[in-house]
């Protein structure tokens, strides 16, 4: 992405509509042990996790302790759009079956652009795994995809709301794999 990004987490369940409003109005991510997290990468100097144990395997370009989403989240972390990356190896603990991904983004892309604040790809052609959320389409919107293995049309796509250019904007997806419920 062209722009910001702080404050990414990941949850080995599909958290409430309740509790994703909790994390738009605080900030952050709850730490408690009981609430799944698996994840949780501030981005104020760094591109490793805090909690989980995950240690960027690449960084390149990317500038940390720009202001954050707000008076709670610290700093946030600038990428340029064209060479800036923060990287982990595949890694089966940040995919569960079912997660909830958060994180603020500030994007100066626009239309068009296919920039991705937070992609975790796994493709084996024709097999293809992850998650991705992209700033995207001649329509400059947010879209989830999800991979769902060999299945035919195997990237899912779930558009979102408008990409407000230059303004913070809070992003929570959820998957329940019970209910098959994007």
């Amino acid at each position: 992405v062209t722009g910001l990004i702080d404050e990414v987490a990941i949850w080995k369940r599909a958290l409430s509509a309740e509790e994703t409003a909790l994390l738009h109005s605080e900030g952050l991510p709850t730490v408690a042990p009981d609430t799944g997290l698996i994840a949780h990468f501030p981005l104020d100097s760094d591109g490793n996790s805090s909690d989980g144990g995950f240690t960027a395997s690449k960084e390149t370009d990317v500038v940390y302790g720009s202001a954050g989403a707000n008076a709670n989240t610290g700093t946030s972390a600038t990428f340029n759009g064209a060479s800036s990356v923060i990287q982990h190896d595949w890694s089966a603990d940040l995919n569960p079956e079912s997660f909830t991904l958060a994180l603020w983004a500030k994007s100066n892309g626009g239309a068009g652009a296919w920039n991705s604040p937070v992609t975790s790809r796994h493709d084996l052609n024709p097999d293809s795994q992850g998650y991705l959320i992209y700033d995207n389409n001649p329509n400059g919107i947010w879209t989830f995809w999800s991979g769902n293995g060999t299945v035919d049309g195997n990237w899912q796509q779930l558009k979102g709301p408008e990409v407000n250019l230059g303004e913070w904007e809070h992003i929570a997806i959820t998957y329940d794999n019970e209910q098959e419920i994007k």
